[in-house]
């Protein structure tokens, strides 16, 4: 499910931070401080590290021994990688961090896939063999000398749900080919149950890193209480850099796979900061995309159905009204599904909703706008927030909510919320 295929060229799939540092083997700097030293000169927070010339693995071992991060130790000393591995089981990390022999030139991971690759002894490894392993926004320290791989033009992102603020569904992506090999895979395996809503329900991807909202309960019966969470991946090597509880999200035992169609939206990732609006508990909140730290909570977006960011603006469709969904299955029969999901079902007699226009960084209100909206219909393009209201499409000034235009039809009297 989570399988990312490497449909990119070589020079294409790449995010990593390559570091190459000689770092002092004096005994004024502990193995900690050192690995300290490290990270805060590359920048890297979280991923998978690769310590060249791991002697001992004090180092190594330090490196990872941070939340968010793998590290693979490489030597061409057999008895090193020995005392290496010994120094990691020690500390009770190995299997976060390992140790492996190499040839000293040739380094042992398919293209794009390291996050930052270390080295605090003399490298004999070629710059274009670290640069094969590295992913775009690598950054490396080669005897005090810092480099940054740049981001592969024609490498596309996809912010929200319908790809962008427009929802064109459309990628921009220009280096995106056949698959040629597995990337790399992560859990989970097997979902909770095939009959019911599907616990993967949102996904986005931002700066070489993608952000999912899923539910982690046990998979021992679907009726079991739900634990959804947010979930930050590296997109190029796949390690968990953080996991934020959801207060929560919806019913998982919604029938086949359904679910409002509107969830996926729930969820943005613009730069470096997500946004995410948890069920009908939580207002909205902004998310340091490379921590999971929470950096703004916006007050009266309790509950908010979808979120666009543009241009460090916040459009959201809000439903102060909405009621909780408190769905319990009546028949065990297909009929099921068209219950639910009529049962649910915006309607044009369904309750205002409000187009709340907030500035991203200070959480100011710029406008709000009350509306009958239709889900999946907001956009912003073109200067406009344009949504239809069952009758027809709406087009209000983008900066300050006035109506700008109407159009008729065609009308639509009630959308399934699965």
């Amino acid at each position: 499910m989570e399988t990312k295929l490497a449909s990119l060229p070589k020079s294409a799939v790449v995010l990593c931070l390559f570091c190459s540092f000689s770092i002092a083997t004096g005994q004024s700097k502990s193995p900690r401080q050192q690995a300290g030293r490290i990270l805060d000169a590359s920048g890297v927070k979280g991923g998978l590290i690769v310590h060249i010339g791991c002697g001992a693995g004090e180092v190594t071992a330090a490196l990872g021994a941070g939340e968010g991060y793998i590290v693979q130790g490489l030597d061409t000393d057999v008895a090193k990688v020995e005392a290496a591995r010994q120094t990691i089981m020690s500390k009770g990390l190995y299997g976060k961090v390992t140790a492996g022999e190499f040839d000293g030139r040739n380094l042992p991971y398919i293209d794009n896939l390291v996050n930052l690759v270390v080295s605090t002894d003399e490298c004999n490894v070629p710059k274009d063999e670290i640069l094969r392993v590295l992913a775009p926004r690598g950054v490396a320290y080669i005897n005090g000398t810092k480099i940054i791989k740049p981001w592969p033009a024609g490498l596309d992102e996809w912010t929200h749900f319908h790809h962008d603020p427009e929802g064109t569904m459309v990628g921009n992506d220009q280096v995106v080919g056949p698959p040629r090999r597995i990337q790399w895979m992560g859990g989970p395996k097997w979902l909770r149950n095939h009959d019911f809503m599907t616990v993967m329900n949102a996904m986005v991807s931002a700066r070489g890193r993608i952000f999912y909202v899923t539910d982690e309960a046990l998979r021992n019966h679907i009726f079991l209480p739900s634990r959804w969470v947010l979930i930050a991946r590296d997109g190029f090597n796949g390690t968990i850099l953080w996991k934020k509880p959801l207060a929560d999200w919806h019913p998982t035992n919604w029938p086949l796979k359904s679910g409002p169609g509107y969830l996926p939206r729930k969820l943005v990732a613009v730069g470096d900061i997500v946004y995410v609006a948890a069920g009908l508990a939580d207002p909205v909140k902004a998310i340091d995309a490379a921590t999971g730290e929470t950096l703004r909570t916006y007050e009266g977006t309790k509950p908010t159905q979808e979120i666009i960011v543009s241009d460090g603006v916040l459009y959201l469709v809000v439903d102060p009204d909405a009621p909780p969904i408190d769905y319990r299955a009546e028949t065990t029969s297909y009929k099921e599904i068209n219950r639910a999901n009529s049962g649910w079902a915006w309607t044009q007699q369904s309750p205002r909703r409000i187009i709340k226009v907030i500035q991203a960084e200070s959480g100011k209100v710029l406008w709000e706008h009350p509306a009958r909206v239709a889900p999946l219909t907001l956009t912003v393009c073109q200067g406009k927030v344009l949504y239809h209201n069952g009758e027809g499409l709406i087009a209000l000034d983008r900066k300050t909510g006035d109506r700008v235009w109407a159009a008729k039809g065609p009308a639509v009297r009630s959308v399934a919320t699965g």
